[in-house]
């Protein structure tokens, strides 16, 4: 798989995969220079990610020291480029691609942990056997800080981190106290949800953040009962409005999509016209209602409150150089 747009060093590396024998260390090494001088770009990524033969040139241990690489080199979020050589090299020994995330995860650079964030979504860490009370004291502490530091994807690392409510180490337990309020302040059904892994852990901090959760959980009622606090109650004219500048820009951005798609295997499917109420007629006259394919995120509450200083805040806090850092106030 070859693009003209490829760059020449990254074409000519995986042309010489194709050859008898080829000295794999040193098409690695090529490979790593062209990191190193800036000249792979997120695209070059992508084709060496769906090339079949771009997984001879890495063992999971050098793999993983080339994810690391990229994220310094290129762009911190360009691990989720390489998702098939990821799982791949996962299946090849999950040990050592897990702590080399773990690794990555709880290091002093803010973009290496983010980077290593991006693997753990990618392969789903958090469903994994990956037991964080086996990590030591201190990466305990730097796990249980960074996994929910950038307030994203509750549904595959909240288990993992309220495992640390278990630790045998009261800085670990205090430290996820302080890390994961905030977190359940913008999650906090998936949290409640959660909640059964540490149905057996009893502790001060443990059950001071049950408490925790249940004044959140109040708190949110009091405000869903209070009109005041709602735009549809108290400024419905600009509410309105705002809702249909929404869906016209949805539609001008589908409509844009459309004219920009080149041809696709959509063309060879028929094309029928609903009706008011989501219905249409089949070949035969029968009204039938269309198949029906939905998915599901989730989004942090702070996007909706968060003032632009605030929010430059946290991100300053999320992509901050921890063997810089004198005061907890400027990672928690």
């Amino acid at each position: 798989m070859t693009s003209k747009a490829m760059n020449e060093g990254l074409k000519r590396i995986l042309e010489q995969l194709y050859e008898q024998a080829p000295d794999v260390e040193a098409l690695k090494e090529a490979l790593i220079l062209l990191v190193n001088n800036g000249k792979l770009s997120i695209d070059d990524i992508k084709v060496l990610d769906n090339h079949y033969a771009s997984e001879a040139l890495f063992d999971p241990l050098s793999f993983m020291s080339f994810v690391r690489l990229i994220a310094e080199k290129v762009d911190y979020y360009a691990p989720k480029n390489l998702e098939v050589l990821l799982r791949k090299m996962y299946q090849r020994d999950s040990e050592t691609v897990t702590n080399a995330t773990i690794e990555m995860i709880t290091d002093d650079l803010g973009k290496i942990r983010f980077a290593g964030r991006v693997v753990w979504d990618s392969l789903d860490l958090g469903h994994s056997s990956f037991e964080p009370l086996e990590l030591s004291e201190e990466l305990q502490v730097r796990f249980a800080i960074s996994i929910v530091q950038d307030m994203i994807n509750p549904e595959s690392r909240a288990e993992s981190a309220l495992r640390l409510f278990g630790s045998k180490s009261k800085l670990v337990r205090d430290t996820l106290l302080c890390s994961l309020t905030p977190y359940a302040e913008n999650y906090l059904g998936v949290i409640k949800g959660k909640m059964s892994v540490i149905e057996d852990v009893e502790n001060d901090e443990a059950n001071l953040f049950r408490q925790v959760l249940a004044k959140i959980d109040s708190m949110f009622d009091a405000k869903g009962k209070c009109k005041e606090l709602h735009a549809f109650s108290t400024q419905y004219d600009v509410y309105n409005e705002c809702r249909k500048a929404e869906s016209a820009y949805m539609q001008s951005s589908i409509d844009e999509a459309e004219a920009k798609r080149g041809p696709s295997i959509i063309d060879l499917l028929p094309k029928v016209l609903l009706a008011r109420g989501g219905g249409f007629r089949d070949e035969n006259g029968h009204t039938r209602r269309p198949t029906r394919f939905s998915t599901h995120g989730y989004f942090p509450m702070m996007y909706h409150s968060n003032s632009l200083m605030e929010n430059l805040t946290f991100e300053q806090k999320v992509m901050s150089d921890w063997s810089k850092v004198t005061e907890p106030c400027e990672i928690l």
